[in-house]
């Protein structure tokens, strides 16, 4: 019973269940090893088994270790997630050229991009080595300076 409840700690959050069952065999495999040196040390069959488990290790660590290593891909759900939301921005945009502002939006749009642009480069030059350009304070007190 002890085995089983520290397999249902470890594996609770691997979301596979291909893999959960492989993580669950191998690490009751391990269990199975150790209880069987135990008892080869004269151990009662019950005291093996509890000090098997608890020589894998805290549950919850191992969990966050297992965790880490079987972690969904993000970095796919991010590609669909930037991609669905480009076309939903390209749709935006022609919406609003055909229907809203007409030819005028491209305009806008160029005004739009050119004003971010400028009140990045204020913002970002002001502080040390953020942005595009890598501007300094101090760089900027010097140039001012000379």
């Amino acid at each position: 019973m002890v085995r089983y409840n520290y397999l249902r700690i470890i594996t609770k959050s691997i979301r596979d269940s291909g893999v959960r069952e492989s993580v669950a065999s191998e690490i009751m495999d391990h269990i199975d090893d150790q209880k069987a040196a135990y008892m080869e040390d004269g151990m009662h069959e019950k005291e093996a088994e509890i000090q098997a488990v608890l020589s894998m290790g805290d549950p919850e660590e191992v969990r966050e270790q297992f965790a880490a290593v079987y972690r969904p891909n993000k970095e796919v759900r991010n590609m669909i997630l930037y991609g669905a939301f480009s076309i939903l921005g390209i749709a935006l945009f022609w919406l609003l050229k055909e229907y809203v502002f007409g030819e005028d939006l491209g305009n806008i749009f160029v005004r739009c991009v050119g004003y971010f642009l400028m009140i990045y480069g204020l913002i970002s030059g002001g502080k040390k080595n953020i942005g595009i350009f890598h501007f300094t304070t101090a760089r900027i007190k010097e140039a001012v300076s000379i």
